[in-house]
C-alpha cells in the first residue's frame, strides 16, 4: 500500500513512520522528518506537498518525500526539502527491500496522481543504492527521456585510519599551518573553542552576522533566517548539532555548524570574522571538529557541497552529487519541454 500525504497535517501524522525509516535507511541529515518538515513549513508557497509513503503489513518500508513545483508551463517532480540550504537529497528505504521495484511504484503512484510532466532530482548522492536503483527502473520502464548530470564535488575524510595515522598523512605544510594557528591562537587573550548543543538567540545571531562577514548571506532573506533558526533548534533538540565557537576577549570570532548524523559528522556551515584573518580561526575551529569525529569514533566527517581549495588539504576522498532530469515520453510533456527551453532565454532577459 502507498499512502499519498498532500497537507501538513497529514505529514505530521507520518512522523512516527519517517522517523523510524530515516533510522535505518541509511540517508543524511537532509532527509530526515524534521528537516523536511521544517522545510515545507517555511517554503511551501508555489509549491505541491507529494509525500508517498509505502508499507507492507502496516509496516513503513519507503518513502519518497516529493513536491510539486515550477509553473504552469514546467511543472517538476522534485525531492520535497532539496533546492534551499539542503547538500543531498534521496528516496529512504528500509534494508531489504527491492529498492528498483519500489520506486518504481512510487514513480508509477506520481504519474497516477498527476500535474506534472519533469522528474528532477537533485542533490543526489552519487554513492547511494538508490540512484542505481533509479537508474535501473528509468532503464525498465522506457517512458522517460533525459539524462543525469554531475552538480557538485564533496570531499570527505575518512576516519578509519585513526586521527595519528591521518594526521601524518596530512602535508607537511599543513602540519606547520595547523602548528603556527595554534601558537598564534594560545598568545591571544582568552581564547577558548567550545561546542554548544543548546542554542539561544544570541548564539544564533553571532552564528548568522559571522557567516556573513565578508559574504553575501543567504540568510540575509528573512524567511531563510527563520528557518535556520527553527531547524537549528530542532536539531539540538534530536542531539544532532555540534556547533563549535571560537572566542577571544569575550567575542565570537569563528563558529563550525556540524550536524552529527549516523555515524558521520556533516560540515554544514562555517564563518568567521575577517578582520581576525591573521589567526586563521577557521582552521582552528575545523581542526576541532575533526579531532572530536576521531574522538567520537565516527566514520566520516563530510564537507559536502563545494571543491574550495582549503577542503583539499584535509580531504581524504571526493564523491559527487547529481541532479537526474528526465521528461515523461508523451506529447503534452514533451511539448511543455520543448516550449519551455525556447522560452528560457527570453525570460532572463526580461529578468536582467
Amino acid at each position: 500500500m502507498i499512502r499519498v500525504i498532500s497537507t501538513m497535517e497529514q505529514l505530521e501524522g507520518l512522523e512516527r513512520d519517517w522517523r523510524e525509516l530515516e533510522a535505518v535507511s541509511g540517508t543524511g541529515p537532509f532527509s530526515t522528518y524534521a528537516w523536511n518538515s521544517t522545510w515545507w513549513s517555511y517554503f511551501k508557497r508555489g509549491h505541491s506537498l507529494m509525500v508517498l509513503a509505502a508499507y507492507d503489513d502496516g509496516s513503513p518500508i519507503g518513502i519518497a518525500p516529493f513536491r510539486i513545483a515550477g509553473n504552469p508551463l514546467s511543472k517538476r517532480l522534485e525531492f520535497l526539502g532539496s533546492g534551499r540550504l539542503a547538500d543531498y537529497s534521496d528516496f529512504l528505504i528500509r534494508p531489504g527491500q527491492d529498492r528498483a521495484a519500489l520506486i518504481d511504484r512510487f514513480i508509477d503512484k506520481a504519474i497516477a496522481i498527476g500535474g506534472w510532466h519533469r522528474l528532477v532530482l537533485g542533490e543526489f548522492p552519487d554513492w547511494s543504492p538508490n540512484l542505481q536503483a533509479l537508474n535501473e527502473s528509468m532503464d525498465r520502464r522506457g517512458d522517460f527521456t533525459g539524462e543525469i548530470r554531475p552538480m557538485y564535488v564533496c570531499p570527505f575524510i575518512d576516519l578509519h585510519q585513526g586521527w595519528e595515522a591521518y594526521y601524518a598523512d596530512r602535508s607537511r605544510n599543513l602540519r606547520k599551518d595547523i602548528k603556527r594557528t595554534l601558537r598564534k591562537l594560545e598568545s591571544a587573550t582568552e581564547e577558548r573553542t567550545y561546542a554548544i548543543g543548546k542554542v539561544n538567540d544570541q548564539i544564533m545571531e553571532e552564528v548568522i552576522k559571522l557567516h556573513a562577514s565578508g559574504r553575501e548571506s543567504v540568510f540575509a532573506d528573512p524567511i531563510t533566517r527563520d528557518f535556520f533558526i527553527k531547524i537549528t533548534e530542532r536539531l539540538a533538540d534530536d542531539r544532532r548539532l555540534r556547533l563549535t565557537l571560537l572566542e577571544l576577549d569575550g567575542q565570537v570570532i569563528a563558529f563550525d555548524y556540524t550536524i552529527i548524523f549516523d555515524g558521520r559528522a556533516y560540515l554544514w556551515l562555517c564563518g568567521y570574522d575577517q578582520s581576525f584573518h591573521r589567526l586563521s580561526p577557521g582552521r582552528a575551529t575545523l581542526l576541532d571538529v575533526i579531532r572530536f569525529a576521531f574522538d567520537q569514533n565516527l566514520a566520516e566527517v563530510d564537507y559536502m557541497q563545494g571543491d574550495e581549495p582549503y577542503k583539499s588539504r584535509w580531504e581524504t576522498g571526493r564523491r559527487q552529487a547529481v541532479s537526474l532530469d528526465m521528461v515523461l515520453n508523451r506529447v503534452g510533456p514533451r511539448l511543455r519541454s520543448y516550449a519551455e527551453r525556447r522560452m528560457r532565454p527570453t525570460v532572463k532577459k526580461l529578468l536582467a
